[in-house]
């Protein structure tokens, strides 16, 4: 990447206020990686490669104490349960013994990331767990059932032993999840070269075992509460709830997109989603709690899976949103995955962890060149990241030594806030049009991402302005809360080329009585305006430069990413050749000249 461009130009104001949600800094900033004894696991028991010949790597001493004193804080050691106990009773922790001795020798924390979630091979066909199966053709992957609640005493069992071993010497675990890699996602196969995985595809969806489906019913009573009114619901005549079953489409080789099915299809499938996705949390939500009672609440976070540069496909189950809400609860920190500088999807996940109070860490699993990671390193700088991790150390350590100051936790200052088609994803209707459009905006000006749950929540109250575009069927609950929200004040532009509608099919909403030149609400006002990018982009920015109130809103489409903090101006320049950029100030004008594809910072 070359250095950072620490550019003195001007003095900025004592004071900046902040329309959007700042989160206070929590965390020191620091530097750390991973993938030790990946090779172990690899070459265990329930390895891909079994080889009890095998010799795993361990970075030499020297290597380690030049890492640290070039900056790096932590390095996570991979703990696989069916490595460590590969004959039930009969522990082996040897190899880690000796890769906490190196770390901790070389000045550097020892962090374990814990895979429990795959059991030992003796465990696999043992009638005391359940595996993981697929509900279209009952097909099992070695991974153990979030619904048998026996489930979470065996990672308590390894836990245990865990604590046993190391005690107090740990001075932070993570609570293992699911899959692949133990974190929060359905089984997939993408973790298939370390370990065997069984019958496991993309696009399944894992609610096939004996214990799924009573839960689902249960969950279906507590909600409707009579058969009659969930019968009403989906259109069905189920005689009881011990009847209800999971949609027929998940026999489907795919499933289709329910924005384009009646209403009672999709309030069927979004009731088997939103338990779907929520039984994933909630036993997320136990695996932690059980890591917490064993080593307290300081020394355990989580890792919740990422966002694909969007949203992750919805079998996944990587509800990012959600797995905030819930770790804001147990006040617990998060690390996400897939930090490349796709803007709109990690503002959709930083959004949700600041206003639900988790520090924002993030890591990218690997293949960002020098380019790609300084673009990575500004938005995460600009979504509020306390922590820099990187698997790929050596490629981008002094880069990333440099970016570290940026680290702080502010996030950008910005009062205007894009709506996430939450809704149309859980649907499994198109997402990527509303994220193509939100990085094409992003060149005019910085926001958030709000996903409906965080709108339901309430976090709409601190921003003046709100664009959504091919959020075309939202629920009932979201648009009531951003009705009185617009009469207070707000400024609510939506692009749509048909009528937006709700779950039921209703497109009599006050949204659809807006026009281009503005409807008064209240204090408010609601602009309705076509989705291409041209009529969007003009709109937004007539919108924005009216009604916004974020200092240094940038409003120009020239490759040039602006974020405005408290005491400095973050730059990202994403074109070609270098670029000279006017800034104004409290002050005299001035301008500067950006390089291509580097950040720059203006104190």
């Amino acid at each position: 990447m070359g250095p950072l461009a620490w550019s003195c130009v001007f003095a900025m104001a004592t004071a900046l206020h902040a329309y959007g949600d700042t989160m206070k800094r929590t965390e020191t900033a620091r530097l750390t990686t991973g993938n030790l004894s990946v090779d172990y696991i690899t070459h265990s028991p329930i390895g891909a490669h079994p080889d009890p010949s095998f010799s795993p790597h361990i970075p030499s001493l020297e290597t380690l104490r030049r890492l640290h004193t070039q900056g790096l804080w932590a390095y996570e050691d991979y703990l696989a349960w069916g490595a460590i106990e590969p004959v039930e009773g009969q522990w082996d922790w040897s190899h880690h013994e000796t890769v906490y001795d190196r770390l901790h020798n070389a000045g550097l924390l020892y962090i374990p990331y814990i895979w429990c979630h795959i059991p030992p091979v003796w465990l696999r066909d043992d009638p005391r767990a359940t595996l993981m199966t697929n509900v279209r053709d009952g097909k099992k992957c070695f991974m153990l059932s979030i619904y048998d609640p026996r489930t979470i005493e065996w990672y308590r069992h390894f836990y245990t032993a865990l604590h046993a071993q190391f005690g107090d010497r740990l001075e932070e675990v993570y609570a293992c999840l699911l899959g692949p890699y133990g974190e929060g996602n359905y089984p997939l196969p993408y973790v298939d070269f370390v370990v065997k995985v069984g019958d496991c595809a993309d696009g399944q969806y894992w609610c096939g075992d004996a214990y799924a489906l009573p839960l689902f019913q249960k969950t279906m009573r507590r909600q409707y509460k009579s058969i009659a009114a969930l019968n009403h619901a989906w259109g069905a005549s189920f005689k009881g709830f011990s009847d209800v079953s999971f949609p027929e489409e998940l026999q489907a080789e795919t499933i289709p997109d329910f924005t384009t099915k009646p209403p009672r299809d999709r309030q069927r499938w979004l009731d088997f989603i939103h338990w779907y996705h929520q039984a994933l949390i909630d036993f997320s939500a136990k695996s932690i709690d059980m890591a917490v009672s064993i080593f307290g609440r300081d020394r355990v976070a989580t890792k919740p899976g990422g966002n694909c540069g969007h949203m992750n496909p919805v079998s996944w189950g990587t509800y990012n949103p959600g797995f905030a809400k819930m770790a804001g609860k147990k006040r617990i920190a998060m690390q996400s995955a897939d930090s490349r500088g796709a803007y709109w999807a990690d503002k959709w996940t930083s959004t949700a962890y600041a206003y639900y109070g988790v520090p924002y860490r993030t890591e990218a699993a690997g293949g960002l060149d020098p380019d790609a990671f300084a673009l990575r390193t500004f938005t995460d700088a600009s979504c509020g990241a306390t922590t820099l991790f990187t698997y790929e150390l050596e490629k981008h350590l002094a880069a990333a030594t440099e970016s570290l100051p940026l680290f702080t936790g502010e996030r950008g200052q910005t009062d205007i806030a894009l709506l996430a088609p939450t809704t149309v994803y859980y649907l499994n209707g198109a997402i990527m049009p509303a994220v193509d459009m939100g990085m094409r905006l992003r060149d005019l000006f910085d926001y958030d991402v709000l996903d409906e749950l965080l709108v339901n929540d309430g976090a709409l109250n601190t921003y003046r302005v709100l664009i959504a575009t091919h959020c075309n069927v939202i629920a009932p609950k979201t648009l009531a809360k951003i009705r009185p929200w617009v009469k207070r004040g707000g400024v609510l532009l939506w692009a749509a080329d048909k009528p937006i509608e709700t779950i039921d099919g209703n497109a009599a909403n006050w949204v659809n009585e807006a026009s281009p030149s503005g409807m008064h609400l209240g204090k408010g006002l609601v602009f309705r305006t076509g989705e291409s990018f041209e009529t969007l982009r003009e709109a937004a920015a007539a919108v924005a430069s009216r009604f916004t109130k974020t200092p240094h809103l940038d409003g120009v489409m020239d490759d040039v990413w602006t974020t405005v903090r408290a005491h400095e101006l973050l730059l990202f320049h994403r074109g070609e050749n270098p670029i000279e950029k006017k800034l104004t100030g409290q002050g005299t004008p001035r301008t500067i000249t950006l390089p291509p594809r580097k950040l720059v910072v203006v104190r």
